[in-house]
């Protein structure tokens, strides 16, 4: 018994390319920062130690253009191209470590950046006869994106900075063997 093959679907209309970003927008905006002063003990030796934080946002925002491959003439190719603008508003969390030693010298670790589960995307359709300017930092649904994230983040910025201390930066510096207490 021979299998029957599956029916021939007609030929789509038009096939759509990948979108291809013809413009792109990025910048970072530091909602918080913060210090917090500690004192390290490891038998008879202290340091003063600085912990840096600062939270930030990262904005992306791109103009995509989506075009299509003709394959029926009665199809018009003006009708065609989809322009998007799409952004992405990210949440990250900065830290670095500063440390004083005996000697009066004061040295910081590398910034340790980790993303915050703090986030919007979205994209809006634009006339394709825009101008490529009307989707930039500046276009609406993205910057009220980063404004309804800079409020939230701002809001509970200590609490971020009191846990990331407590979950991270605290155990890592006990688990070398020192003693560490906040700074008067």
């Amino acid at each position: 018994m021979q299998a029957v093959p599956p029916p021939v679907s007609p030929p789509a209309l038009f096939r759509p390319n990948p979108p291809s970003i013809v413009r792109g927008a990025s910048a970072n905006t530091i909602v918080a920062h913060g210090d917090l002063k500690l004192v390290l003990t490891k038998g008879q030796r202290a340091e003063t130690a600085l912990a840096r934080y600062q939270i930030f946002i990262k904005t992306d925002v791109d103009r995509k253009v989506q075009t299509a491959e003709v394959q029926d003439p009665r199809v018009e190719t003006a009708d065609l191209p989809k322009v998007q603008c799409g952004w992405r508003v990210q949440a990250y969390l900065q830290r670095n470590t500063c440390f004083w030693s005996m000697s009066g010298l004061f040295s910081c670790t590398d910034l340790v950046s980790d993303e915050l589960p703090d986030a919007e995307t979205g994209a809006a359709d634009l006339d394709p006869a825009q101008a490529t300017d009307a989707c930039g930092l500046s276009f609406a649904p993205a910057r009220e994106a980063r404004e309804r994230l800079e409020a939230k983040l701002s809001a509970g910025a200590e609490a971020r900075f009191e846990d990331d201390y407590r979950l991270k930066l605290r155990p890592l510096l006990t688990a070398s063997g020192v003693q560490v207490r906040r700074a008067p």
